[in-house]
C-alpha cells in the first residue's frame, strides 16, 4: 500500500513539473475592471389574508442575462504608464538593457528587470507563459494514465500545436489547477503575466482536436474552457496583471469571427495581446492585407482600447528583410496603430528579431494625444489629428492623393505640401511647424 501511494504521489509531482512551461521576467501592474452582477430572488408564492385563502403565485420574472465579470479582488496592482500623449511602446524579448536602446513602457524577456533598473523605474515587467500546451516530455505516459489531460485529433492521436507540442484539455479541473499554479510560479517575480495562447488549441480549423469521443469542441465549450481556466488563474494570482492573447484576439478578422466570446472573455483580463497587427507573420514580407481586412485590425484596436485596458500590439517582420521594406513596414504599421489607438494604456511593438530599429525617430514622434477619431479623406487616405500633428495611411494597392491643411513638416524637418500623395501600403507622420 505504501509503495502504491508513493508511486501515485511521484506521478502527480512529475505531471505538475512537466507542465511548467516558459519564461519569467520581472515587474508590471495595471488596474482591473470590476463589475458586479445583481441577482433577483426566485419567484415565491403568497397567500391573501381572507377567511378562505387562495394561493396566488407572483409573476415569473425574466431571467437576468449572463454577464462575464472579473472575480472580485481588493489587491492593488501597479498601474501601467499613461501613453495618452505618446506612441506607447513595449517589447516581448528584451535580452539586456544595453541591447535595447529605445524607450519602453512595458517589457518582457530576460533583460526586462535590468532595463527597468537602469532606464525606467516605472517599467511594467511581464512574464510570459503558454497555457494551451504541456507534458511534452512525458506525453506517452500522460496520454495513457490521464487521457483527460490532453486533446486528441479525429484519428485519436494526441493533438499538437503548430510547434508540435501536445495540446492540453483546459476544461479539466486538474489541468486548470496545474496551469494556475504554474502561472503563479512564472509570474512570481513579475508584475504580471502574458498568456498568449488562451484557448488556441480549441479553435483551430485544421486537424481539429476533439473533446470527447469523436466530437469536436462547440463554440460554447470553447468559451467555457477559456473562461473557466482564466478565472482559475486569476483566483491564483489576484495581485498580478493578466494579459491574454490567442482565441479571438490575434487580429481583426479573428476578433470579428469570435466577437461575442472574445469581448466577454476579455472583460476578465486586465489587457489583451494582438500579435498579428496589420500583418500575418506567415505571409510574404511584401504581401499586405487588403484594405477591408486591414481596417478590421484598426477597428478592433479602437474598440478594445477605449476602456483604458492594457493593449499590447505587435507587428512582426522576418529577419533578413530588405531594409527599405522594413522601413516601409515600420512607418505603415506605426501610423496604422496611431489611427486606432485610444485609452491611456496602449503600446506598440515593431518586432524584427533584433533591436536595430528600436530607436528610430518614428517611434518617438512627439504627436501628443489624439484630438479626433480617424477619418477617410477624399482621395482615399486615412487621417487622424493629434495635438501636435497628423497621421496619414494609404492601405490601398494604388497611389492615393489627398489635401491637408498647410503648416506641417516631416519628422526630418522638411515642409509638407498641402497635397499629399502616398504610395500603396505606406504611412506618414507630420508635425505642426
Amino acid at each position: 500500500m505504501t509503495n502504491s501511494r508513493t508511486r501515485s504521489a511521484s506521478r502527480s509531482a512529475a505531471l505538475a513539473a512537466a507542465l511548467l512551461f516558459t519564461t519569467a521576467c520581472s515587474s508590471l501592474p495595471s488596474a482591473q475592471l470590476q463589475r458586479q452582477q445583481g441577482a433577483l430572488p426566485s419567484p415565491v408564492a403568497w397567500v391573501t389574508a381572507a377567511p378562505l385563502p387562495q394561493a396566488q403565485p407572483t409573476p415569473s420574472l425574466a431571467p437576468l442575462p449572463t454577464v462575464t465579470s472579473p472575480p472580485a479582488t481588493a489587491i492593488p496592482k501597479k498601474e501601467a504608464q499613461d501613453s495618452s500623449a505618446a506612441i506607447g511602446l513595449w517589447n516581448a524579448s528584451v535580452q539586456s538593457s544595453a541591447a535595447f536602446t529605445g524607450y519602453l513602457d512595458v517589457a518582457a524577456g530576460p533583460g526586462a528587470a535590468e532595463y527597468r533598473d537602469q532606464n525606467n523605474s516605472r517599467l511594467l515587467v511581464l512574464a510570459q507563459q503558454n497555457v494551451a500546451i504541456g507534458f511534452a516530455a512525458t506525453i506517452t505516459d500522460v496520454a495513457g494514465s490521464n487521457p483527460e489531460y490532453v486533446l486528441f485529433d479525429k484519428k485519436k492521436r494526441v493533438a499538437r500545436s503548430a510547434s508540435g507540442d501536445p495540446l492540453l484539455d483546459i476544461r479539466t479541473t486538474a489541468v486548470q489547477t496545474i496551469v494556475a499554479d504554474s502561472v503563479a510560479q512564472t509570474a512570481a517575480a513579475a508584475d504580471g503575466v502574458i498568456l498568449p495562447d488562451l484557448g488556441d488549441g480549441l479553435v483551430r480549423d485544421s486537424n481539429a482536436p476533439i473533446y470527447t469521443g469523436t466530437k469536436g469542441f462547440t463554440s460554447s465549450q470553447q468559451r467555457d474552457a477559456a473562461e473557466t481556466l482564466l478565472r482559475t488563474v486569476r483566483a491564483r494570482v489576484p495581485d498580478k496583471v493578466l494579459i491574454i492573447g490567442g482565441y479571438g484576439w490575434h487580429d481583426g478578422s479573428a476578433f470579428k469571427d469570435e466577437y461575442d466570446d472574445a469581448v466577454a472573455i476579455s472583460a476578465l483580463a486586465d489587457g489583451v495581446l494582438i500579435d498579428e497587427f496589420v500583418r500575418t507573420p506567415i505571409s510574404d514580407t511584401d504581401e499586405f492585407k487588403p484594405e477591408a481586412t486591414w481596417k478590421r485590425d484598426i477597428e478592433m484596436l479602437s474598440e478594445l482600447s477605449k476602456d483604458n485596458r492594457i493593449m499590447l500590439l505587435t507587428t512582426r517582420i522576418d529577419s533578413g528583410t530588405e531594409p527599405e521594406l522594413v522601413r516601409q513596414w515600420l512607418a505603415y504599421s506605426t501610423a496604422s496603430y496611431l489611427l486606432g489607438k485610444n485609452g491611456a494604456h496602449t503600446y506598440f511593438q515593431f518586432d524584427t528579431g533584433s533591436s536595430a530599429w528600436s530607436a528610430d525617430p518614428i517611434l518617438s514622434a512627439p504627436l501628443g494625444a489624439p484630438t479626433e477619431e480617424y477619418t477617410k479623406l477624399d482621395g482615399g487616405l486615412y487621417m487622424r489629428r493629434f495635438e501636435r500633428g497628423i497621421v496619414l495611411v494609404n492601405p490601398g494597392s494604388d497611389d492615393r492623393k489627398s489635401s491637408i491643411d498647410e503648416g506641417y513638416r516631416t519628422l526630418a524637418g522638411n515642409p509638407a505640401d498641402a497635397a499629399v500623395t502616398l504610395s500603396p501600403h505606406t504611412g506618414l507622420i507630420l508635425l505642426k511647424q
